[in-house]
């Protein structure tokens, strides 16, 4: 008994002793000093994670709008290029056959890229072809103000945001676009008209949350092709 007694006092004596309660407030401060700079590390590394994975989305949204933005472009050259439209341009009077064929021409490109319209105007005849709407004269066009801002257009080619556009087909408000205008014939001094193509701003922003990748996995390159694997195993 007289043993265990001083085993008990030597422990008290251990714990109570002015190296031991240092040791242990060295320990208990380390280990929390740890802690602290752990937590601290892991959340610098998750923000460096999120901040990528963003500007990635980012990447990826702004080349989606560029796209189509270029698509725009493109179809409205395709359009300058027609030998149908350029015979309906220099005519005062286009026959029916002239503008069937020029009809028959714009008409399914206009559905290619989901446009929702593809706009001739034609000065020497006063005549606008809509691609969703038909044919009219200057006189009973749906939107004056564009045939205004058309007419006023310094250039060769301008863009138009927000552009209200009345759907001919559905009793609905007018669409926002963003249109593309150049002025026709091509890369000629005297303008005779413009071709305007139209996409709705609401499919541009649903076709960039497509285009921006869930997550970005792993990336790479091959033959300067930029690729990437999204968590769901789809390649880009």
């Amino acid at each position: 008994i007289k043993h265990k007694n001083t085993r008990d006092s030597k422990w008290k004596n251990i714990l109570k002793s002015r190296h031991f309660r240092s040791f242990f407030y060295i320990t208990f401060l380390f280990t929390t000093v740890i802690f602290i700079i752990g937590g601290v590390v892991i959340t610098l590394q998750n923000r460096m994670k999120l901040h990528e994975n963003l500007e990635m989305k980012a990447n990826y949204v702004a080349l989606s709008v560029q796209d189509n933005l270029s698509n725009m472009k493109s179809s409205a050259v395709f359009m300058g290029n027609l030998a149908s439209i350029e015979r309906v341009l220099e005519s005062k009077a286009p026959t029916l056959d002239q503008l069937l064929r020029m009809t028959n021409d714009v008409t399914p490109y206009s559905t290619l890229y989901h446009y929702e319209s593809i706009c001739l105007f034609f000065n020497r005849s006063q005549r606008v072809f809509d691609s969703s709407g038909g044919m009219y004269d200057y006189s009973d066009f749906y939107n004056k103000e564009l045939i205004d801002t058309l007419e006023n257009m310094k250039g060769e080619e301008m863009w138009l945001i927000n552009v209200p556009y009345k759907r001919y087909y559905a009793p609905t408000p007018a669409v926002p676009v963003i249109t593309y205008a150049r002025r026709l014939p091509l890369y000629k001094s005297q303008g005779r008209g413009y071709v305007t193509v139209s996409y709705s701003l609401d499919r541009l922003q649903k076709a960039a949350a497509e285009a921006a990748p869930a997550k970005v996995v792993r990336v790479g390159s091959f033959e300067d092709t930029f690729n990437y694997v999204n968590e769901k195993g789809a390649r880009k």
